[in-house]
C-alpha cells in the first residue's frame, strides 16, 4: 500500500478512502495541520498499517480524521488515537460510529447530510422509471432482432400517487420531482410538522395508508432501531400489480427476507433496490433470481458532483469541529427524530 511521506511534525489530519483533490487542497491551505490523504485506506486495520509506515509517525499524532462507512469508529479504536479531536464521515449515514464512545472521549464528530441529496433523489427516479418502463427487459429486447414489445407494456407516472417514507432532505427533493411528473404526493414522517408537509405539497398519511394509497413508494429514512425492518410483509400485501417500491436509503429498512418470500409467492409489484442487508450482494442472494427486481450497487451518491461536494463538506466540517465552530451535520443529530429514538433506546440507537 502506497502512502505519502510526512513533510513536517505538525499535528496530523488523515483523510482516508476516496476524496477529491480540491477537498484535500482546501484542508492543506486552511487547517494549519499536516494533511495526508490515504486513498487506498478504508478500514481501521488498513489505517493502522498505513500510519505505521509513515516516518516518525504514530496514531497518537492524529488530531483530525475523515473516513467513510468502512472506517468503524469504536471504543477500541479511539483508545489507539488518544489525541484525536475530530472525526468526520464523508457520508450521510453514521451507523458505523459509536456515538457514545466518542462522547465519552470528547471527540467531536460530524456527518455530511447536504451533499448527496440531489444525486440520491435522481437515482430514486431512475429506479422508479426503470421499473415503470421495464427498462431491464426493454434493453435486452433491443439487442435482439425480434423486438417483441408486447411484454414491455409499462405504466406512466402522470396522474398516479407517489408515497414517500421519510420527508427529510432527500424525501423533499423526491416530492418535487414527483410533482414534476404530474403525480399526487403522500408522505409519512412523524418528526416533521404540518407546515413542512404543506411547504412541500405532500399529504400526511400513516405508514399502512401510504402503501395502500400509492402507486409508487420510495424510502428515505436513516437506519435506526425504529426504522430497521419497518417495511415488511404487511406492506407488500397491500401492493397492486403495478405498484413500485424503491429503496435508496439503507438496506435494513426494508425486510429482505419478507420481500423474498413475497416474490417467491408471486406477489405483486416491482422493486428498485440500491441498498441491501449485505453489500456487495452475495452470489447466492435470492434477490438475483427475480426479473421484477431492478438492482444497483449502492450508487445513490456516486456522481462526480456529489463526490466533489461531499469532500468539501467533510473538509469544512472537520475544520469546524477542530475550531469549535458550527458544522452542517453535527453528531448526534439535533433533529427530533434522533432525540425520540435515543429516548426510546435509552442511549444512542447505533
Amino acid at each position: 500500500m502506497k502512502t505519502e511521506k510526512r513533510t513536517s511534525l505538525k499535528p496530523l489530519i488523515i483523510v482516508c478512502d476516496r476524496f477529491s483533490a480540491e477537498g484535500t487542497a482546501w484542508l492543506k491551505s486552511h487547517s494549519g495541520h499536516e494533511v495526508i490523504h490515504l486513498p487506498e485506506v478504508q478500514t481501521v486495520a488498513e489505517l493502522e498499517t498505513a500510519v505505521g509506515n509513515l516516518p516518525n509517525n504514530q496514531l497518537s499524532d492524529i488530531e483530525g480524521l475523515i473516513g467513510r462507512t468502512k472506517l468503524k469508529i469504536t471504543k477500541d479504536f479511539l483508545a489507539k488515537v488518544p489525541n484525536l479531536k475530530g472525526f468526520v464521515t464523508a457520508t450521510v449515514g453514521f451507523d458505523h460510529i459509536d456515538l457514545q464512545a466518542c462522547a465519552d472521549r470528547k471527540v467531536a464528530i460530524a456527518h455530511c447530510p447536504d451533499s448527496h441529496s440531489a444525486s440520491a433523489a435522481e437515482l430514486t427516479w431512475a429506479l422508479v422509471l426503470a421499473c415503470a418502463k421495464k427498462l431491464r427487459a426493454a434493453e435486452a429486447t433491443a439487442r435482439t432482432q425480434t423486438w417483441n414489445r408486447e411484454p414491455l407494456l409499462g405504466w406512466q407516472l402522470d396522474g398516479k400517487t407517489h408515497g414517500i417514507f421519510g420527508l427529510g432532505r432527500i424525501g423533499a427533493r423526491v416530492a418535487r420531482m414527483a410533482q414534476g411528473f404530474g403525480m399526487r404526493v403522500v408522505a409519512h414522517d412523524p418528526y416533521r410538522n404540518n407546515q413542512w408537509f404543506e411547504k412541500h405539497g405532500c399529504e400526511r398519511v400513516g405508514v399502512d395508508e401510504l402503501f395502500h394509497m400509492s402507486d409508487t413508494v420510495s424510502l428515505h429514512v436513516p437506519m435506526t432501531r425504529e426504522t430497521k425492518g419497518r417495511i415488511h410483509r404487511i406492506h407488500f400485501d397491500l401492493l397492486k400489480p403495478d405498484s413500485i417500491i424503491v429503496n435508496t436509503s439503507r438496506g435494513g429498512v426494508l425486510k429482505e427476507e419478507d420481500l423474498v418470500l413475497h416474490l417467491k409467492n408471486k406477489g405483486p409489484g416491482t422493486f428498485g433496490l440500491d441498498v441491501f442487508n449485505y453489500e456487495p450482494l452475495k452470489v447466492d442472494s435470492e434477490l438475483l433470481k427475480f426479473p421484477q427486481v431492478v438492482l444497483t450497487p449502492h450508487i445513490g451518491a456516486t456522481t462526480h458532483e456529489a463526490f466533489k461536494a461531499v469532500s468539501m463538506e467533510a473538509a469544512k466540517n472537520l475544520m469546524g469541529l477542530l475550531r469549535n465552530q458550527a458544522v452542517s451535520g453535527p453528531l448526534p443529530p439535533p433533529e427530533e427524530w434522533f432525540k425520540a429514538v435515543s429516548e426510546l433506546a435509552g442511549t444512542s440507537p447505533f
